[in-house]
């Protein structure tokens, strides 16, 4: 992903982010915050909406590219150690928690940062939605 300045204006106030940082590193509740101020005015803010409408999805579909590959690494790699058959148990025990825990990392960035694009679609429709719309 690239390191794009993400910049929001709210009131007299600018905020600025590394959008790939913010929304790796950030807590939920910040991010969600965040998206408040974008919203709150939004029509100062419609270049940075139309980047996170495309961004979030795409982080999205890479953590979950991520998690797949995690997956598929795990099937792969792990050696059943219950019936004997590998010579160095601790060797194989340490690699198989290596890889489930490689899975487990990956699926909590993936729950994440879909909670993160579903806020934020969420909170786009309520925000942007017309008079018209609403009946």
């Amino acid at each position: 992903m690239d390191d794009r300045q993400l910049t929001v204006l709210v009131e007299r106030c600018v905020i600025e982010i590394n959008a790939n940082a913010f929304f790796n590193t950030e807590k939920l509740k910040n991010i969600y915050k965040f998206f408040g101020y974008t919203f709150q005015e939004s029509y100062r803010n419609i270049e940075a909406i139309e980047y996170l409408g495309t961004y979030l999805p795409s982080l999205a579909h890479e953590a979950k590219e991520h998690w797949h590959e995690a997956s598929m690494a795990f099937r792969d790699g792990y050696v059943d150690i219950q019936y004997g058959y590998c010579r160095d148990k601790k060797t194989a025990e340490r690699n198989n928690k290596k890889l489930r825990e490689e899975v487990k990392r990956a699926k909590i960035a993936y729950d994440r940062k879909t909670k993160i694009l579903a806020h934020f679609e969420n909170i786009k429709s309520k925000k942007l939605s017309t008079p018209n719309e609403n009946n």
